[in-house]
């Protein structure tokens, strides 16, 4: 049945195997189903060790096991999908223009693509009370010097993706060419992340004038 696909039987080690792959029978449209499996909650049926989840980049990613997290810091599991759904692969250009802690844009970096993030809050980029160190105990956490959106790419061992401050009121390219393969966000919404944006408020705009043109009078 399976005698088209590339698998030389002497290559095959079934004690110290490092990918395993799936033969998923569905009765309901009598479809036979084969592919790789990318994450388990059970230990992998091994003879000689125990190969756990965490082998898998499901588990790899988890929240509970990351550095620096955010108030909204996008479920692991939601990221790698929207990852796939947006067919993110090696060395394509993808933008997260409100990347917070940088959860999606992780999910991005693991399949190998140039990601470049903006978000409005600096304090989240650069770890000044939004974002925070996280509260579970994880390996290598005493290690750790600085927690901003960096840390857990460092952490990782991930490439630094290009972060800056930027509302999305601004055009971030003047440019009608196509830049980027992707756009991949989880947009801010609800009481959590109200709309903001950057600048001064034209009052005080106008405040400021009104001293510039009469600076000895008092306000």
């Amino acid at each position: 049945m399976f005698e088209h696909l590339p698998f030389d039987g002497n290559l095959v080690d079934l004690e110290n195997y490092t990918l395993v792959y799936k033969i998923l029978d569905n009765a309901a449209d009598d479809m036979l189903y084969f592919g790789e499996r990318v994450a388990c909650c059970r230990p992998l049926p091994s003879t000689q060790n125990n190969k756990y989840d965490d082998e898998t980049y499901y588990s790899k990613y988890n929240l509970k096991l990351r550095p620096y997290l955010g108030p909204t810091s996008t479920d692991h599991e939601l990221a790698l999908l929207m990852a796939n759904q947006g067919q993110v692969s090696a060395g394509d250009f993808v933008y997260d223009p409100f990347v917070g802690t940088g959860s999606i844009a992780a999910a991005l970096q693991h399949f190998g693509a140039f990601v470049f993030g903006s978000d409005l809050d600096i304090r989240v980029i650069k770890g000044y009370g939004v974002g925070r160190k996280t509260k579970n105990q994880i390996k290598g956490l005493d290690d750790i010097k600085k927690f901003d959106i960096n840390t857990n790419f460092q952490y990782y061992g991930l490439p630094l993706p290009d972060f800056w401050v930027q509302d999305m009121n601004t055009p971030m390219l003047a440019t009608n060419r196509p830049i980027f393969d992707a756009i991949v966000c989880d947009p801010p919404y609800g009481v959590r992340a109200r709309t903001q944006t950057v600048g001064v408020a034209e009052s005080k705009q106008k405040k400021f004038k009104e001293r510039t043109v009469n600076p000895s009078e008092k306000h």
